[in-house]
């Protein structure tokens, strides 16, 4: 008790007790208050405290503070545990001009630190009318109050009210924004509340100050999703192509190209769960022309297999299968080289449970006509076996999955030019054809998709008139066939046998669960907010428990724009939308999300691409869920991270890190950076849109370095430490003033 009471005379506390007990005026018995506090005798105390007048506004104040003083005394508690009324209290006789405030803000000084008027201005008395409520988490979050968050105020552009401080949650979820401030505003202006970090307000409403006044107190839920970090690779042009892949340590993998010297090469990037790039690798085939990746895939030792189409030296386009090691250590490449005709064409890569390797496409053995081929390689990248398929001129392979007895399963279409049909090949593992299917609606079919479900039943989709889906046995028995408007694009099963299929259907994206019968369980279509635009989705995909999951791309204007951004759903297994989360780059043309995965801890990522500084830039975007209370502290590389306090120093100087302090950043701010080596760094700072603002570099080890503050507008910035071109450690910052 003694640090936060002024100190009585110097002497024994018993005597001073003793002495001050024995005196009548005023100052005495105020001093024999604070004696008997340090003594921690709180009944006695509290009896001279009664018996004070309160005739002046000095005697109020001191009544009020030591009140509190009493309280915790009683309780047994510190001032570390004020309750946010008391601290409302200990801030407004920090305002006054009494003796008693000095103690005041002695005590808000030890409990928050020198910069404690910026916190406890916005803690709150509930009786006082203003801008208050409650922050839950969603309702299929569980709904929990949500603790410690910092509320703020933004206006029409969406950007920050830095007048107003942030609101902060206490255990209930309560927050209140200063009245004074919020007085100081226009109030014809619209605003609107939300977080700067992390776990978004669901359904953000604009409304002047007087309107927000009169919706109060709020209740206000936190979204189901957060964006916790992206990344836009580019070197020149780079463009997603292959697709994305996840390993058991919930790493992420992305496969693409990148424009180099006006040909392309294979691009393939392996993410941390954090977002760090852990490497990244390119690919020029022999004939310096262009590569473009197909598919990845990583087996159960998270290796990763990349598939691509690669111009050969006199060879024409080969099909290109590379394995690297888990440390990014290429382990081989193959390049197959089938026909005279020197066209051959990788569609779709599976790898079984024993780290064989299953590629299908098709080959040209001369101009007109085409051959589907499938290739079977051991783990350490031989050819086991090769298998060509045609009944037509024209054989295209689509699609490829190993079943849980190891057989193989290809999904193509064969025909002519006009008339295609669908087909179904399945081998055994040694490469003999079990059975082939075909279905001719009697239009043009084209297989897109095919999934196998944990029966080894047979699931393909495709488009002729309408969207076909098929369902075979292992046998190829057809179980039965819908029809459906639309185009489709992907397929995926559940364990139960339920099908989901997405696409697009007039204008809009739609995605169907049908159950293992075929009937339609739900069908749900999404639309942006441009009726003439269109939205399309590209992938589905599935969690453990079977929620459904779609990437595409969305309008972000209307169609004759061309504007079109990245959009992630998830559906419930109801079929109930649940979210939908968009990304764009600096620039809206052509952005668009390709595939989709879950994570075993329910973490969703995304790859696409969007365009960005004139350029086309691969984007990977990782999204958490529930529980929402991870608020701005759920990962290392949120966009947007806020350190609180220079406590939040990492203890271990044996990895890599920075932040900044403190942060909101002002004119003294540094960056406190840790290299973990010897050797020079540099540290990125981005805006949100992942534009770079400015290079700096950094000796190895640790280090502090001014933030260029004069060269920093108002807003949010990532700040990235870089090792030898690959991202190591991620912060943000805030400017505010």
């Amino acid at each position: 008790m003694q640090y936060y009471l002024n100190d009585t005379t110097g002497i024994k506390i018993d005597s001073a007790i003793i002495f001050l007990a024995s005196q009548t005026d005023l100052y005495s018995k105020k001093q024999l208050v604070q004696a008997y506090l340090i003594n921690e005798n709180c009944l006695l105390a509290q009896n001279v405290l009664d018996s004070l007048p309160q005739l002046t506004e000095e005697d109020i104040v001191f009544k009020n503070y030591y009140n509190i003083m009493l309280e915790l005394c009683t309780q047994g508690k510190t001032v570390y545990d004020l309750t946010p009324a008391q601290k409302q209290t200990m801030y407004s006789i920090v305002t006054t001009n009494t003796t008693t405030a000095t103690a005041a803000k002695n005590v808000l000084t030890l409990v928050y630190g020198e910069y404690y008027p910026e916190i406890i201005e916005q803690l709150y008395e509930p009786s006082i009318a203003g801008i208050k409520g409650n922050l839950y988490e969603s309702f299929d979050c569980g709904g929990s109050p949500v603790a410690d968050a910092k509320i703020y105020l933004f206006d029409e552009n969406n950007e920050l009210v830095t007048s107003v401080s942030p609101a902060i949650t206490d255990s209930s979820g309560f927050f209140w924004f200063n009245n004074y401030y919020l007085s100081l505003l226009d109030t014809t202006a619209l605003y609107s509340i939300n977080t700067v970090g992390g776990f978004k307000i669901e359904n953000p409403e604009f409304k002047t100050i007087p309107e927000w006044f009169n919706s109060s107190p709020l209740t206000l839920n936190l979204s189901k999703a957060n964006r916790e970090w992206y990344d836009f690779y580019s070197s020149v042009d780079s463009l997603y192509n292959g697709g994305n892949a996840i390993d058991l340590d919930g790493n992420i993998y992305v496969a693409g190209f990148t424009s180099i010297a006006n040909n392309t090469d294979f691009l393939t990037i392996k993410y941390s769960p954090i977002g760090q790039r852990l490497w990244v690798k390119t690919y020029n085939g022999t004939g310096n022309a262009d590569d473009m990746t197909i598919d990845i895939e990583v087996d159960k030792d998270n290796n990763c297999y990349v598939l691509g189409n690669s111009e050969g030296n006199g060879t024409g386009q080969d099909i290109v299968l590379i394995k690297y090691a888990p440390d990014g250590n290429q382990l081989w490449v193959n390049r197959y080289n089938g026909t005279p005709y020197n066209v051959d064409v990788p569609k779709a890569l599976a790898v079984d449970l024993s780290g064989n390797i299953y590629v299908t496409g098709y080959t040209k053995p001369n101009l007109t006509s085409s051959n589907i081929i499938t290739i079977k390689y051991s783990k350490t990248g031989t050819v086991t076996w090769v298998k060509t398929y045609n009944i037509n001129p024209v054989n295209i392979a689509s699609d490829i999955k190993v079943d849980f007895s190891g057989n193989v399963i290809v999904a193509g279409s064969t025909g002519t030019s006009t008339n295609m049909n669908f087909i179904t090949i399945k081998y055994n593992k040694n490469g003999s054809v079990l059975w082939t299917k075909l279905y001719d609606s009697g239009v043009n079919d084209n297989i897109k998709a095919l999934s196998v479900d944990n029966n080894n039943n047979i699931i393909i989709t495709g488009n002729g008139t309408n969207v076909i889906t098929i369902k075979y046995n292992s046998s190829g028995v057809q179980q039965w066939l819908v029809n459906n408007g639309g185009t489709v694009y992907d397929i995926v099963t559940d364990i139960a046998g339920n099908a989901y299929i997405t696409g697009l259907f007039n204008t809009n994206g739609f995605t169907i669960k049908y159950n293992s019968v075929g009937t339609i369980i739900w069908n749900q279509t999404y639309s942006s907010i441009y009726t003439n635009g269109v939205d399309i989705m590209q992938a589905v995909t599935l969690d453990k428990n079977n929620d459904v999951y779609v990437t595409g791309w969305s309008a972000s204007a209307p169609y004759y724009t061309k504007s079109f951004e990245m959009v992630a759903i998830k559906y419930n297994t109801d079929g109930n939308e649940m979210w939908v989360e968009k990304l764009n780059g600096n620039s809206p043309l052509q952005a668009a999300g390709n595939d989709i995965v879950i994570s075993d801890n329910l973490n969703v990522y995304v790859t696409g691409r969007v365009y960005d500084d004139n350029i086309f830039k691969m984007a990977t975007v990782k999204y958490s869920q529930c529980p929402a209370t991870a608020m701005l502290k759920s990962a290392e590389a949120s966009e947007i991270i806020e350190n609180e306090t220079e406590n939040q120093k990492p203890e271990t100087e044996n990895q890599p890190w920075l932040y900044a302090k403190p942060n909101p950043i002002n004119q003294s701010s540094v960056l406190a950076v840790n290299t973990a080596s010897e050797n020079e760094c540099v540290i990125e700072i981005t805006d949100i849109f992942g534009r770079l603002v400015k290079t700096l570099k950094v000796q190895g080890g640790y280090s502090e370095v001014q933030i260029p503050r004069s060269e920093l507008s108002k807003g949010i910035y990532n700040i990235s430490l870089m090792q030898n071109g690959k991202k190591v450690a991620v912060s943000g910052m805030t400017v505010i003033e």
